[in-house]
């Protein structure tokens, strides 16, 4: 807590005027607790001004946020500030000061010393008031006595003289105005008004609007070539008469703003002149600058160089936003997901960040990080489904019976696929007819046999068993079937067995090795659905197979994985 406030200097320079004027009194004090100085650092203070050692009437106050002090001593300046410090205030009778630190309460008032010069000026100002014994007053004076020739230059100001205000209610009219130092009395609407301003200030009537000026000279009474002989004679500025921009004397340079759109509204287009420039900053008077749009083109529209360091486009192909940096087009953010500037591990990865745009094509990652396109089926069954696969009944499918497994990224017109893609991907399937009545099927290879890795791109492109899970469309559950190689030929054939297997296989490779060379490696088309021939239950099909017709013909197919 503040014990103690010990004055240094609260003092001021006493003087007095015709009217109290608004004074700066310099402070000084000292912060003392009871251990010594204060601490250094900055503190809220009051100061008030009282009429009284204790109580009394508050005469000034002001407050200060932060008031550094140093070694305990401070200094302020009182009536800096917007409260305004009164002179009258130190007239005659003495003046107490008090000091507020903080939430303290305000601390021992202290008498307002004054300076040697103050107490000269205040002997002044108490003389001002004192009688004089044997002097020569005006009314000593007869009228007249006092001429000009023995008065000297500069002894009488312009404030001690009246004046008669030759004005009236008609041209040379008689004068209704009697106009002294400091107060006027004015006819108010041909009857009377009264002024009790200082000078410098009047309460007009309305009527003196319509008073005549004697002698005065209205614009009217010009001739037209007064303006610009003004002007010729540097006078007038030349702007004065003739509106232009361009007689502005030292206005800014617009030449390289250009010319604004219709209506000069920031919602159409607006074009700046080759080589234009804004000039500084683009101000909305703090408000949005609505759908502001860049620059669209298929590609760049310039070279990247020196000259074209900052522009900036939008790439309507990929839909990414690019600036040159003086040396080349650079993305200002990532790219979206399934384009060129930022392909996607997956059609499913597409899907997840939001950036597809339905079925179609979209740009994928290899193993080794280059981009291919693929197609993608972004609503079938929750959508994010790659194509892998499409067989027809064409001569134009190819087999990849001699393609080997090490392979990374197949792509032979019939299939296309990254190996690693495929064993990263959730190892769902869905298998779709392209032709009426659009027969689907769905696989999940975790369930089962669980087959992954190289097994499921085995079981995806060769003749690897496994028993896998089928969806079954009347129960929406999954169901394990036995496991899909129903022979020794060298191709994908799954759920061969009861209790309601589809079989569906198609021509691949012989990726096990165990059926050698046979017909099945080569084969380029789907062998169909399973017949009655053999263990399976045609009338379990309608469960696991979506828009089953009762046909077991050959159509063409989609192949895709999750």
């Amino acid at each position: 807590m503040i014990r103690k406030l010990l004055p240094t200097a609260l003092a001021v320079a006493w003087a007095f005027t015709a009217h109290a004027e608004p004074i700066e009194l310099a402070t000084q004090g000292r912060l003392a607790s009871a251990g010594g100085p204060v601490a250094d650092g900055a503190y809220p203070m009051g100061v008030a001004l009282y009429d009284q050692a204790s109580g009394g009437a508050e005469l000034f106050k002001e407050l200060f946020l932060g008031v550094p002090v140093q070694g305990g001593v401070f200094a302020l300046s009182l009536g800096a500030g917007t409260t305004k410090l009164d002179s009258a205030l130190f007239a005659v009778k003495p003046v107490w000061v008090g000091v507020t630190v903080g939430t303290d309460p305000e601390l021992p008032r202290q008498k307002l010393g004054r300076v040697p010069y103050a107490v000269h000026a205040l002997a002044a100002a108490v003389g001002h008031d004192l009688a004089c014994s044997g002097c020569v007053g005006t009314d000593d004076l007869a009228k007249a006595a006092v001429t000009g020739d023995k008065l000297a230059t500069g002894a009488v100001g312009a404030n001690h003289v009246n004046f008669a205000w030759a004005e009236g209610e008609s041209p040379g009219g008689a004068a209704k105005f009697a106009l002294d130092a400091n107060h006027a009395k004015q006819a108010d609407g041909a009857t009377s008004a009264s002024f009790a301003e200082e000078a410098g200030s009047a309460k007009s009537a309305t009527s003196a609007k319509a008073l005549q000026c004697t002698g005065c000279v209205a614009v009217g009474h010009l001739a037209d070539t007064v303006p610009a002989e003004w002007v010729k004679a540097g006078k007038l500025a030349a702007v004065a008469t003739s509106g232009k921009y361009s007689d502005l004397a030292g206005g800014p340079d617009l030449s390289g703003y250009g010319a604004l759109a219709v209506a000069n509204t920031w919602q159409k287009a607006q074009a700046l002149a080759v080589g234009g420039s804004l000039g500084g900053p683009l101000d909305f008077a703090k408000q949005q600058a609505l759908l502001f749009r860049f620059h669209n083109a298929a590609k760049e529209p310039a070279p990247c160089d020196a000259d074209a360091g900052g522009l900036a486009y939008f790439n309507t192909g990929d839909g990414g936003l690019y600036y040159c940096n003086g040396k080349k087009w650079s993305s200002v953010t990532a790219a979206t997901a399934g384009t060129t500037a930022n392909p996607a591990a997956s059609c499913k990865a597409i899907l997840d960040s939001g950036d597809s745009s339905g079925t179609g094509k979209y740009w994928l990652k290899k193993g080794d990080g280059a981009a291919f396109q693929a197609y993608c089926d972004m609503t079938s069954e929750g959508g994010g489904w790659t194509r892998f696969l499409v067989l027809t009944q064409s001569s134009a499918y190819k087999s990849i019976s001699g393609v080997a497994k090490s392979t990374e990224f197949v792509d032979n017109g019939s299939y296309q696929f990254s190996t690693s893609m495929m064993k990263a991907s959730a190892r769902e399937v869905y298998i779709v007819e392209t032709v009426a009545p659009f027969r689907a099927h769905r696989y999940d290879f975790k369930q089962g046999s669980n087959l992954q890795g190289d097994d499921f791109v085995g079981a995806l492109t060769g003749d690897v068993n496994g028993s896998v899970a089928v969806w079954n469309w009347k129960t929406s559950k999954w169901e394990v079937m036995a496991a899909g190689k129903c022979n020794a030929n060298n191709h994908s054939q799954w759920n061969c067995e009861p209790p309601g297997g589809v079989r569906f296989h198609y021509a691949t490779r012989d990726w096990t090795g165990d059926g050698g060379s046979s017909a099945g490696d080569g084969e380029w088309y789907f062998t169909g659905y399973a017949n009655t021939a053999g263990p399976y239950t045609p009338v379990n099909l309608p469960n696991y197979v979506k828009n089953w017709d009762g046909a077991f013909n050959a159509t063409a197919h989609e192949f895709y994985f999750l």
